[in-house]
């Protein structure tokens, strides 16, 4: 028999925990629940919550406190109130629903091509993880 510490051991070789459901929902054939995304899948579950972040509208969950809702700035001048505090807007909710990232934004504005586009670069000390995850928006994708 194994220790306790042996088969939950974060981020080891014994027993990788799911932590979180793959999007599109899919049943798993083997378990008969969701799909999930493991501790080794840790990029595709931050850049999910990423990406989540900044499209949900506020109000559109549970929590009223949640999402950017940066499809509503698409519809604003680039050079609106809206557009120029999109990155402290993105920085702030990042602070509060993902505390355990180091990150920086970068919100760039192509006006001929009706462009938005944001970058996100994180890390994670204690795994060592250091990614970038990249959105671009315009309006004809609407």
């Amino acid at each position: 028999m194994t220790s306790n510490n042996e088969t939950l051991k974060y981020f080891g070789d014994y027993l990788e925990k799911g932590i979180t459901v793959k999007i599109p929902l899919e049943i798993d054939s083997t378990t008969g629940g969701f799909e999930k995304i493991n501790e080794s899948e840790i990029k595709q579950a931050i850049n999910y919550n990423l990406k989540s972040i900044i499209l949900t509208e506020p109000g559109e969950r549970i929590n009223t406190n949640f999402g950017v809702g940066v499809k509503s700035i698409l519809f604003e001048n680039f050079n609106s109130s809206k557009v120029t505090g999109l990155k402290k807007k993105i920085k702030n909710q990042i602070k509060t629903f993902l505390p355990f990232l180091v990150f920086d934004v970068k919100v760039t504005q192509n006006t001929d091509n009706n462009l938005l586009a944001i970058s996100i670069k994180y890390k994670i000390d204690s795994i060592g993880l250091l990614e970038t995850y990249n959105l671009n928006l315009d309006l004809t994708q609407l």
